[in-house]
């Protein structure tokens, strides 16, 4: 999308997509906000040293701990992946 590309994401950009994603899904996914600035947390330093790596920027969308989508993105391109990763779970 024209408005997802370079740049970065709004706080109200971000909890829309999250508000979303939380609407679609429900108990089927968990969707959480880190702000790694404000608050370091070690769980995530393994998905953020692999994203790193690959180049990501901030927000990063992971999925089973597995970075699928960074930078600024909107709520479309987000469930896409996200149903992209459960046909290839369910096989």
């Amino acid at each position: 999308c024209s408005d997802c590309e370079g740049g970065t994401m709004t706080s109200a950009q971000l909890q829309f997509i999250v508000g979303q994603l939380g609407e679609a899904y429900g108990g089927q996914l968990e969707v959480e906000v880190i702000d790694l600035a404000q608050t370091p947390d070690m769980r995530w330093q393994k998905v953020i040293d692999g994203a790193s790596g690959q180049g990501a920027a901030l927000p990063l969308l992971a999925l089973n701990g597995v970075p699928r989508l960074w930078g600024k993105f909107d709520y479309r391109m987000a469930a896409e992946v996200i149903e992209v990763q459960r046909e290839m779970e369910v096989g």
